[in-house]
């Protein structure tokens, strides 16, 4: 008998997030070579549930210009602070804004972070900013 892992998306859209865990998963074969590999791992607190989700984006340890690392760590914190080293166990705990898509892999619906930006002070609801959460 096979058993099937049902977990629950989160909506796309955006979302209210804080990031639980950074994995370093040193050197991985990939179909490209051996590649460092880090994993992001963010909660969210869909305004419609009590029950936390859990969403996971891997990326190259590299802060290449055109890495995808670089890209959403200048939109979440900011350019200026990469300027130098950086060490990201420092998001650990830090809150954001997700952007969720959704997309089809191997006959099923799974959802992948599109987007970051910093939490905004002031939030409302609209393109671009997730609605009021109280839980993160």
């Amino acid at each position: 008998m096979k058993l099937k892992l049902v977990r629950q998306l989160p909506q796309e859209g955006w979302h209210r997030a804080i990031c639980s865990e950074i994995v370093d998963r040193g050197l991985v074969p990939t179909e490209y070579g051996n590649m460092h590999l880090v994993r992001f791992t963010w909660l969210i607190v869909p305004e419609d549930s009590s029950e936390t989700l859990q969403i996971r984006k891997p990326y190259n340890a590299t802060l290449h210009p055109k890495s995808n690392l670089l890209k959403d760590l200048s939109a979440w914190v900011g350019p200026e602070e990469l300027q130098n080293e950086f060490d990201l166990m420092k998001l650990k705990g830090k809150k954001c804004q997700l952007k969720v898509a959704h997309f089809e892999a191997e006959g099923q619906t799974m959802a992948k972070v599109e987007k970051i930006k910093p939490l905004s002070e002031n939030l409302s609801t609209g393109e671009g900013v997730c609605p009021p959460n109280s839980n993160l």
